[in-house]
């Protein structure tokens, strides 16, 4: 099964069900007794890269700084839930059309949930894969000419991730990660992804 087939059967069934996953994230919190809350953050490389087509690309600057405010709870050192926002950056890319520069100014943001698998390697370091979906709100203008248009949109997507624990101890509560999540399309031909350091905590 090829990862583009596995995407799409995954967005086709998240469309329009993203409450539905919201209402089921909070329903499951109460099934674990031994559940840890944890919340944080983390900041890193978040690229919108936009699929130009036939046009002539001038000049493009598709990477920016990215972050996220994450909160969930972890059932077990295999499984957990999370949800947050995420801050996707901005793109400024100039195209030459007819002689003229037109540009691009484009940015996202959502909020998204997902289920985490973890693979523990020792007491400190595991691996983790996640699966969820992402609404998310992305804002464009396109100038050029001495004219400009202003364009706003919401889309639900389906989001991937995958990164690597390492987990301080009980003594000091921290676990720092290093991750990748992929949102797929958040507008028309624009994909988005995030490299990100976190930095969580557990109560």
């Amino acid at each position: 099964m090829s990862l583009s087939f596995l995407m799409a059967y995954v967005e086709i069934k998240m469309r329009n069900k993203f409450s539905a996953l919201l209402t089921a994230f909070i329903l499951v919190l109460p099934l674990g007794s031994h559940a840890e809350a944890f919340v944080g953050g983390g900041i890193g490389v978040a690229q919108l890269k936009v699929d130009s087509g036939e046009l002539i690309v001038a000049s493009k600057d598709e990477k920016d700084i990215g972050y996220k405010i994450v909160g969930g709870y972890k059932f077990s050192r295999y499984l957990s839930v999370e949800g947050g926002y995420v801050s996707l950056g901005k793109v400024k890319n100039t195209y030459s059309v007819g002689g003229n520069d037109v540009t691009l100014d484009m940015k996202s943001h959502g909020l998204y949930a997902a289920v985490k698998g973890s693979l523990p390697f020792s007491e400190e370091f595991s691996m983790f894969a996640k699966l969820g979906a992402i609404k998310n709100r992305s804002s464009a203008t396109v100038s050029g000419s001495g004219l400009t248009i202003d364009a706003t949109g919401s889309k639900i997507s389906p989001m991937i991730g995958f990164g690597m624990d390492y987990d301080f101890g009980r003594s000091w509560n921290w676990v720092f990660s290093l991750e990748y999540d992929y949102f797929g399309k958040v507008a028309e031909d624009v994909k988005a992804g995030l490299w990100t350091v976190n930095l969580l905590y557990n109560f």
